[in-house]
C-alpha cells in the first residue's frame, strides 16, 4: 500500500485549504499532508486578500453605479473599490446631466426650485435657463397677475 493513500484523494484540495485542514479531513499529520503538498510542486496555502470575495462580486457594476454605493452595498473600504476600477482600466462611473430643455414646457409655471427639485439638478441651472428662454419667472408672473386683478 502506497505511503500517502490517505492524501492522494485529497490532492486538489493542496494549496487551496490549509494544511492542517486537510490532515484534520484524512485523519493524519500536518506534516504529511505539507510533505505531500511539497512533492506535487503546490505552493502552501494562502488566504486571499481581505473582501476579495466582495469585490469580485462588484466587477459588473463598476462604471454602472457610483464607487461609494458600491463600497456601501459591499461593506468594503472605498479606497478598494477605487482601485480596482483604476487597475481594470474600467471608467468611474459619471452622473448623466438632466436635460433641462425637456421641461422647458414647466417654465414659469412653477417657482425655479420645485422645478429643480422634479428635475434633479440646481435652482441657478433651471433659472439660467429660464433667462435664456426669455420667460417671467413664477414669483414675478404671480405679482403681475394678482395686481391685475384688483
Amino acid at each position: 500500500m502506497p505511503k500517502y493513500s490517505k492524501l492522494e484523494r485529497y490532492d486538489g484540495l493542496s494549496g487551496n485549504v490549509p494544511d492542517p485542514v486537510i490532515a484534520q479531513m484524512a485523519g493524519t499529520t500536518t506534516e504529511a499532508v505539507r510533505a505531500r503538498r511539497i512533492k506535487l510542486g503546490k505552493p502552501a496555502y494562502s488566504p486571499p486578500p481581505p473582501h476579495q470575495d466582495a469585490l469580485a462580486l462588484l466587477v459588473p457594476f463598476l462604471g454602472v453605479y457610483p464607487a461609494t454605493m458600491l463600497a456601501r452595498a459591499a461593506n468594503v473600504p472605498l479606497q478598494q473599490v477605487s482601485k480596482l476600477i483604476q487597475s481594470l482600466g474600467i471608467t468611474p462611473y459619471q452622473q448623466p446631466r438632466p436635460d433641462i430643455a425637456a421641461y422647458d414646457h414647466m417654465q414659469g409655471q412653477q417657482p425655479d426650485q420645485e422645478l429643480a427639485n422634479i428635475i434633479g439638478c440646481s435652482k441657478e441651472a433651471v433659472r439660467q435657463r429660464r433667462v435664456d428662454l426669455e420667460i417671467e419667472s413664477y414669483r414675478d408672473m404671480i405679482r403681475r397677475t394678482t395686481r391685475a386683478a384688483k
